[in-house]
Formats: C-alpha cells, structure tokens, sequence
C-alpha cells in the first residue's frame, strides 16, 4: 500500500504518488502556494498549540480549505449567490494604476500622520503595550518572518484605490466607502470577529497569502457568538461550536467579499498588505443592530461613532420606505434608549426622516421623547 498524505483542499487521504496530479487536476493549486500553508500549519504548532490544533479541527470540519460556492453554505447565509461571501478576480475591484508600492508610501504617510489613531498589536502577545513595538518593526518583519511574535498594525487610510465590482453593482450605498489597509506579516493572526454591519472587500498586495476562516450569522451562532465575544482567544474557545463554517485560501490575484454578519478569521501565510473597501447599506441594518445589542448586552460603553454605522443604515432603510422602514423604527425604538446614538451627528438625519409627533409602534411614545432618552 503506498503512502499517503492529506490533502489541505479537501481533506481526503491521497497517494503519494498521485500527490501532483491531485492538486493540479482537482483542485489547480500552485504548488509552492501548498507548500508554504502545509509548512505554516506544521510550524504553527510549535509556538501556538491551541491555535494550531483548533484550526486543524475547524479545517477538518470543513472538510479543507474548499470553495464557497456549494449551495449548503449559501442556504446557510440565507443571501442570493451574489451576497453571500465569494472571491473573486481583484482586476473587478482593483484599480491598475494603482500599485504595491503607492499602498505602502500612503501607509507610511498616514502613519507619520496620525500616529495615535493607528493601532499596532502583537500576535502572540495579546496585551503587548503598543508603545514598545514600532511601525518599522511591523515592515521588518515583512522580509524577516518571526512567527513566535508576530506583530501588524492595522487602518491606515489609504488613497481611493479600489471600486465597486460589477456584480455588486446593485448595492446601494449613501456615503463614500471607506479604503484602509493593514500590514499583516507571516504569522498574523485576526481572531474571529463581526464587521459592526460593514459589507467588506478585501484585496492583497506585496505577495500576501492568507486563509479564511468565515462562518454565516445563523441564529445558532449568533447566539454562540454572544456567548463567547468577550474571549480572550474566541477562535479557540468557538472551535466544534459555530456551524456551516467554510475555511479557503486568498491569494494576490483575488479579492474578497464577505457581507455583513459574517463572523471570520484570517490566518497569514505570507506577509503583506492588506487593503480593503468597507461600506454600508440597508441591508446592513440587522447586523449592525445585533452588534451593538450583543455589546451593550455585555456592558461594553459604546462611544457616538460606534453607532454610525447603524444609523447610517437606518436612514436607507426610512428613505426605502415600507417594510424596510418599519423594521428599521422597531431597531431605533429599542437602541435610542441608549446615549451615544443620540450623540452621534446623523441623528439629526434620522429626524428628518421621523416627525417627532408621529407614535411609535413599539412603544407607543412620541419619537420627540426617544430623542431624548
């Protein structure tokens, strides 16, 4: 019997001697590619066991770091094919004229900048004070990897240098989309998170290769979620939880969308930057509101700006009218109670949109007392 080894892509156990022809035939994968993601989950485990084993188990539960496009995962999203989470060519979000090297000159000068409003984290150092590391730390290690402490900063404005895809042409948007990047060497790890109702499009520059980990927002794991937000290392302490989890690679050439809700993780197998597009629109409303519901359920103080993306999908959804603006009322009854959305500068937009005469539905008050609180 010859012997094998186990596929990253779809988990099967596979003779050796076929190993080539399996990825090149079935799954068209680049062999250095595979290379350096078996290297870096050998490796991984050396300095970061629990994360190590939990990513393997999630992979394994995922039966490999397979496509999006199985019809199960978008049932599970409850969207259409066009907004549940895929990847795509960057050349439909990317604009060419703009490169590797424009990125890392607008990050370095947003960091000259605005020095304090940027955030620099360690890896495996969670409570690393962010003033003993340095943006020239971060860069280094770009060419010179150190896995056992990682360190990347992250939101830095960058120049306007993606757009909207064509086939998401037909979401509406209000406000410009926000264009940020992040310097993520080998190593860096992004535990599970939710995007505040943000649809996002990722893209990867400088030869960055990175592996998804995306879960959809289902009742089961929204309710998983609110359970263990608050943990130190949520991806560890979810791993056999979250259900219709889906774990693929990105590479340079593609791009990424996930939309809002979409709980997900990335794992950097060679470094780089990464930037993004996020922006907001009705359908962003739902999950926005459970965000700030979730944290305002564990007694996290939300500031104005954190509400701004809730409202901005409020008043898309007024202005839509019918459905859409009932449910938005019945979200803004129940959140206005709380001071910073009053705080926050589109309320006076929302106002515009509700006469503070009319009764609320939910309540039955006048809107002019939900202004103020």
């Amino acid at each position: 019997m010859s012997k094998q080894f186990r596929c990253i892509y779809c988990w099967e156990l596979i003779g050796k001697s076929n190993r080539r022809r399996h990825l090149d035939v079935v799954h068209y994968a680049d062999a250095t590619v595979t290379a350096l993601i078996e290297k870096y989950l050998r490796n991984l485990k050396d300095h970061q066991s629990l994360l190590a084993g939990a990513l393997e188990l999630e992979i394994e539960r995922a039966k490999g770091l397979r496509s999006l496009k199985d019809g199960k995962y978008q049932e599970a999203c409850g969207l259409s094919k066009s907004d549940s989470a895929f990847l795509m060519d960057q050349l439909e979000c990317w604009k060419q004229e703009t490169t590797g090297q424009h990125v890392f000159e607008d990050i370095m000068h947003d960091f000259d900048k605005n020095k304090s409003q940027d955030a620099v984290f360690s890896t495996t150092e969670s409570n690393h004070p962010e003033q003993e590391t340095s943006i020239e730390e971060v860069i280094r290690q770009l060419f010179e990897p150190n896995t056992s402490r990682t360190v990347y900063a992250v939101n830095f404005t960058i120049r306007d240098a993606m757009f909207m895809p064509q086939r998401l042409q037909h979401h509406e948007i209000s406000s410009q989309p926000r264009i940020m990047a992040n310097v993520t060497p080998e190593g860096t790890v992004i535990d599970l998170h939710v995007d505040r109702g943000y649809h996002g499009i990722t893209a990867l520059k400088y030869g960055c290769i990175k592996i998804w980990g995306l879960y959809p927002w289902t009742s089961a794991n929204k309710k998983l979620w609110e359970e263990h937000c608050q943990s130190p290392q949520r991806f560890v302490a979810l791993q056999g939880k979250l259900e219709e989890g889906r774990f693929f690679v990105q590479l340079q050439t593609s791009a990424m969308y996930i939309p809002p809700g979409c709980i997900h993780m990335t794992v950097t197998i060679k470094g780089g930057f990464v930037p993004g597009m996020m922006y907001i629109t009705h359908e962003s409303l739902e999950a926005a509101a459970d965000d700030l519901d979730i944290d305002i359920s564990h007694g996290m103080p939300r500031k104005a700006a954190d509400f701004e993306p809730f409202l901005e999908s409020v008043i898309m959804c007024l202005k839509r009218g019918g459905d859409r603006r009932e449910t938005a009322l019945k979200t803004l009854c129940r959140l206005s109670k709380e001071s910073g959305l009053r705080k926050n500068k589109l309320i006076d937009e929302v106002k515009k949109e509700v006469d503070a005469k009319d009764s609320c539905g939910v309540c039955g008050k006048k809107w002019a007392g939900h202004w103020r609180g």
